[in-house]
């Protein structure tokens, strides 16, 4: 994958990576979520106009055509065919919405990223970091591609059909039975599919690489704790400051306070030692990475709580739409595509978070690969101060009124529910 990411967005560079969010933006900022860095009101101005009117045309009007089909709707059939993407569509407004709310908060996290604190020190770290880089570029392949995927075979299935039918169940004020009404109909469906296709792609990914960056920064964590003890040097902080000094470097307000972090733990190795300075180093960067993921799940939970219970339903009334429809290829061959990409789209949250709760558990573990036996009592006591503090593991949560952790066996017991509901609405059906 990591030449497939090069030939995307350029060589993998550890020391920004920050720039691994290269598809999510060139998307997000096409579609009026993501400003571009000038001082130009006009610019500005202009820009928050072509943002509003996209997300009306192509989220709230394209989501209220489709709540009015239900007026019509007569049996369960007519009900799954609604549901089919309404929940996607309902979900996507929230999710869009809270993204523009929150934007600036999320700038800052993504520059977060861009600080010294955050930057990796040598190779070891840089490893890590590069890892989870390319793996914020797969997580947007992997929902990007099957969602357009589901988009283009909605679009075919419709008009291969013998009697050419618009993809979307939706409600319009006026007749469409003439032939070009129609053909201006469908093409707004279809390029309305590809623009919510693009939405929950780019937002969805986005929140789940910030989970995957996260686990990173833990396991860089991890990576300094086990040199504690080995090294006499101040190889930390020379580091630092030759990053800062590079000119590649982006140079950034938290910069300032990572300066003024050595300093002060220049002065601690100076009166208590350099192993006691390192301890307090991963202690502040613990803290530190403990700010970054409340601060992710701050933003992103309604959001992805909205996604993990429309996914709920959204594939149990897949599986029942299947169900009716199997000898309808043209609609089989869709649902199937479409139930593959909801399941993705959960399995990202839940698998980047079960990441970082695991990583997050091996801290513990990793501090006794330092040279505890060469501590001081200082020392030792401040190592037992962190292992405590690590000891409850980093678990990102999702939830409005409850809530729920993003985590492998959350995935399984979406799946469970999905099913339950499907086995009680066949059942219903079928009487």
């Amino acid at each position: 994958m990591e030449s497939m990411y090069k030939f995307f967005g350029g060589p993998v560079n550890p020391k920004k990576p920050a720039e691994s969010f290269f598809l999510q933006l060139w998307f997000l900022k096409r579609l009026g979520l993501w400003a571009p860095d000038t001082d130009n009101e006009i610019i500005q101005k202009l820009y928050t106009v072509w943002s509003y009117f996209y997300r009306f045309f192509f989220l709230f009007t394209y989501t209220t055509t489709q709540i009015m089909f239900f007026k019509d709707a007569e049996n369960m059939t007519d009900v799954a065919e609604g549901f089919f993407l309404l929940l996607t569509q309902i979900s996507l407004v929230y999710k869009v919405e809270m993204f523009y709310r929150n934007r600036h908060r999320i700038r800052a996290c993504e520059k977060l990223l861009r600080s010294t604190l955050f930057r990796p020190n040598d190779d070891e770290e840089d490893a890590v970091i590069k890892e989870s880089m390319i793996l914020t570029f797969v997580l947007g392949m992997a929902f990007l591609v099957p969602a357009l995927m589901t988009c283009s075979s909605w679009g075919l299935s419709s008009l291969l059909a013998k009697e050419v039918y618009l993809p979307i169940a939706a409600w319009y004020p006026f007749s469409h039975n003439n032939s070009f009404v129609f053909a201006l109909v469908w093409i707004y469906q279809i390029y309305g599919i590809y623009m919510s296709a693009c939405y929950n792609a780019s937002t969805d990914t986005f929140a789940s690489s910030m989970i995957s960056h996260a686990n990173g920064q833990v396991q860089r964590l991890g990576i300094q704790l086990k040199k504690i003890g080995y090294s006499n040097d101040d190889e930390s902080i020379k580091n630092n400051v030759d990053a800062l000094k590079s000119k590649s470097a982006i140079i950034v307000d938290d910069d300032e306070r990572m300066i003024e972090i050595n300093k002060q733990i220049s002065a601690l190795k100076r009166k208590h030692g350099e192993n006691y300075g390192e301890v307090i180093r991963c202690i502040i960067y613990h803290e530190e990475i403990l700010k970054f993921c409340a601060e992710i799940q701050d933003i992103f939970q309604g959001p992805i709580f909205a996604q993990l219970m429309a996914s709920t339903v959204i594939i149990c009334m897949t599986c029942l739409l299947l169900l009716n429809q199997m000898e309808n290829i043209g609609v089989v061959v869709p649902s199937l595509v479409y139930l593959f990409t909801m399941v993705t789209q959960i399995l990202l949250f839940c698998w980047t978070g079960n990441e970082v709760i695991y990583s997050s558990y091996r801290l513990t573990e990793q501090a006794y690969f330092s040279n505890f036996q060469s501590f001081d009592r200082n020392t030792a006591k401040a190592m037992l101060i962190f292992m405590q503090r690590s000891s409850k593991d980093i678990v990102l949560s999702a939830g409005i009124i409850f809530q729920v952790h993003l985590s492998l066996p959350t995935f399984m017991g979406i799946m469970k529910s999905s099913y339950s509901y499907f086995a009680v609405l066949n059942s219903m059906q079928n009487k």
